[in-house]
């Protein structure tokens, strides 16, 4: 991609996606005091890395100007949200935690809003190497005409 074609890129602070991933982090370090003190390389160490995940891989996702790249980065945003949402409930099952049905739904809208890039990065890829392979499908044309492969 040459640099003229790459897109410019809106400063991270300023998404929304990662505003939310850095508030919904925040919350739960937060959370991070109220473990026992025996949990706190078990569930607690899982629920910080997640958290921790989640806003890495929305940063990375805002700031990749390759589609593919986007696409997969997207992809593991979802998989952080999903995960950090599983520690979340499991922490609150085990009475770790009091579980906040606010955080559940805001755990979805996230989702949601992933989701929606993840869709736009298929697309964008999909673009993107349409328009990389017209050369080839010319040159491949070239090649079966003068082959007498038409």
């Amino acid at each position: 991609m040459s640099v003229s074609a790459v897109p410019k890129l809106e400063p991270m602070e300023k998404s929304e996606l990662w505003q939310e991933a850095c508030s919904l982090a925040e919350y739960m370090y937060g959370l991070l005091t109220d473990f026992p003190p025996e949990e706190s390389y078990n569930v607690a160490g899982k629920l910080r890395m997640a958290a921790i995940d989640l806003m890495y891989a929305v940063s990375q996702g805002l700031g990749n100007s390759n589609p593919s790249g986007r696409e997969y980065d997207w992809g593991y945003a979802r998989k952080s949200i999903n995960g950090l949402k599983t520690i979340y409930r499991f922490a609150g099952k085990q009475k770790f935690i009091a579980l906040d049905p606010d955080i559940m739904v805001r755990f979805d809208k996230l989702l949601k809003q992933i989701d929606t890039e993840v869709a736009k990065g298929y697309k964008e890829s999909a673009a993107y190497y349409d328009k990389e392979m017209q050369t080839w499908r010319l040159k491949y044309e070239i090649w079966k005409k003068d082959n007498n492969e038409v």
